[in-house]
C-alpha cells in the first residue's frame, strides 16, 4: 500500500512538473501550451458543432419545402380527398361534387386558359395506355378509368398496342376497339411490329402545344377515382415551376 501510494504520488508530481515545463515553453513561443485532455475535449466539441450544424441545415431545408402556401393548400385538399375516398357514397355524387369544387379553386392565367379551351370543346388532356397482349389486365384498367371523375373536361383516350400475333394479342385489339369511352374521343393504334416498351414510351405522344397534357399508363395498373383531379391540380399549381419536370 505504501509503495502504491508513493508511486501514485510520484506520478502526480511528474505530471505537475511536465505541465509547468510545457507552460514555460509556451510562454517562450516554442510550442503552444495544451492542458491535459484539452485536445480531446476540443475534438469532441468540434464534432458536436458539426452535428448541430447538420441538424440545423436539415431543419432549414425541411421548413423551406413545407412552408409553400401552394403546397400547404394542396396537402389540405388532398387530405379531404382521401378521407372522402375511404368512405364513398353509394353513387359517388358527393365525392364528385367535392372534386369539382376542388378543381374550381385552382386559379391563375394558365388555369383560365385551359378552362376556356375546354369550354370551346378542345381535348387538352389525353390518357395514353400502352398495352400488348394482356386482355384482362387492359380491361381492368379501362374499368377503373370509367369510374374516375374528369370534372366535366373532354379527355381523349389513346390506346397503343405493340405489334405481335396470336389469339391473346387479337383479343386485346378487339377489347380496345370495342371499349366505349364517354368522356371524349378514342383512338386505337396497332403497331406494325413488336418494338418493345421503351419505344412505346418514346413514341406514344407528341403535344401540339404547351397547353396539352398527357397521362401515360401501362396496362398492368388501375387508377384511383380521384387520379385525374389530383393530376390536374398539380399541373395548375406547379406547371410553371422550372425546378419541377414532368
Amino acid at each position: 500500500k505504501s509503495a502504491a501510494s508513493l508511486s501514485t504520488g510520484g506520478g502526480g508530481a511528474d505530471r505537475a512538473v511536465a505541465q509547468r515545463r510545457d507552460r514555460a515553453m509556451a510562454l517562450q513561443g516554442k510550442r503552444p501550451f495544451v492542458p491535459p485532455g484539452a485536445a480531446r475535449r476540443g475534438t469532441d466539441r468540434f464534432w458536436a458543432l458539426k452535428v448541430i450544424m447538420a441538424f440545423a441545415a436539415v431543419l432549414l431545408v425541411y421548413r423551406m419545402l413545407t412552408s409553400s402556401p401552394e403546397l400547404d393548400g394542396e396537402l389540405q385538399r388532398g387530405k379531404g380527398t382521401w378521407a372522402g375516398e375511404s368512405a364513398p357514397t353509394a353513387d359517388g355524387d358527393g365525392a364528385r361534387a367535392a372534386l369539382r369544387s376542388d378543381s374550381a379553386a385552382a386559379d391563375g392565367e394558365g388555369a383560365r386558359a385551359v378552362a376556356l379551351s375546354q369550354a370551346e370543346g378542345d381535348e387538352l388532356y389525353t390518357i395514353v395506355i400502352l398495352t400488348w397482349k394482356r386482355t384482362q389486365s387492359l380491361l381492368r384498367l379501362l374499368k377503373s378509368l370509367t369510374r374516375a371523375d374528369y370534372l366535366g373536361d373532354r379527355v381523349k383516350l389513346y390506346i397503343q398496342i405493340d405489334g405481335g400475333s396470336g389469339k391473346e394479342w387479337e383479343d386485346t385489339i378487339a377489347a380496345a376497339k370495342s371499349f366505349q369511352w364517354q368522356f371524349g374521343s378514342k383512338e386505337v393504334k396497332v403497331l406494325d411490329q413488336n418494338r418493345g416498351l421503351a419505344h412505346a414510351w418514346y413514341s406514344c405522344w407528341y403535344p401540339k402545344s404547351d397547353a396539352e397534357h398527357a397521362i401515360i399508363l401501362e396496362d398492368d395498373i388501375t387508377v384511383s377515382p380521384v387520379f385525374y383531379r389530383f393530376t390536374k391540380n398539380m399541373w395548375n399549381a406547379y406547371g410553371d415551376r422550372e425546378e419541377i419536370a414532368g
